[in-house]
């Protein structure tokens, strides 16, 4: 990422329709939410994406696996694992990422609603 635009924000992470109004086991695939980062101003190939899921805006951790940018003018594709999203489990979700170890993106509030076993 251009160290020019390390000051700008990046957008949200973009989820699907379903996904935006309730998280849950239909909305997962193979144990995993998939979500795309859409292409954002200053991208460079090999720059290192890593998810970020809490139950606050200010409250939250990173989470695995991380993502590298292989072509900065394509979406990449990352999703979040269902051990990760148990955590917040019958809660509002808050979703972002950062690049590089930089500032945390716009975040996305998603209520969540889980059966604690795999699906």
């Amino acid at each position: 990422m251009k160290a020019d635009a390390k000051k700008l924000s990046l957008p949200p992470i973009a989820f699907t329709d379903d996904q935006r109004h309730e998280i849950n086991d239909q909305t997962l695939e193979n144990d995993e939410l998939s979500a795309e980062v859409d292409p954002f101003f200053g991208s460079e190939q090999g720059d290192v994406v890593e998810l970020w899921v809490g139950e606050s805006r200010s409250s939250g951790d990173f989470v695995s696996p991380t993502y590298t940018v292989d072509d900065p003018s394509n979406v990449l594709v990352v999703s979040f694992r269902r051990i990760d999203l148990l955590k917040v489990n019958n809660k509002r979700a808050y979703f972002g990422y950062r690049v590089n170890g930089g500032e945390l993106s716009t975040l996305v509030g998603i209520p969540v609603s889980l059966s604690e076993s795999a699906g």
